[in-house]
């Protein structure tokens, strides 16, 4: 996500960096694969599904850190710029 430290991922497209939506493509699908799974929970040591609720939460915090950079990005800056 943090490709550039001034322009938004916005401004610089989605499909930049396919290596890298690739990677966070399979991450996802593995971790859908154990939670989803019966057969996986006893391996991975998942007791429950998660509720509704728990799912927001999991998606809402899975996202804070990019959108937290993001914002970050578009804040005015206070940089000075030395000649």
């Amino acid at each position: 996500v943090c490709r550039n430290d001034e322009r938004t991922v916005m401004a610089l497209g989605w499909r930049g960096n396919r290596p890298l939506l690739a990677a966070t493509g399979a991450s996802l699908v593995l971790q859908l694969a154990v939670v989803l799974t019966p057969a996986l929970h006893d391996a991975f040591g998942i007791v429950a599904y998660p509720s509704p609720g728990e799912w927001l939460l999991i998606i809402g915090l899975s996202l804070a850190p990019a959108a937290l950079l993001e914002a970050v990005k578009l804040w005015p800056s206070t940089r000075t710029v030395n000649k």
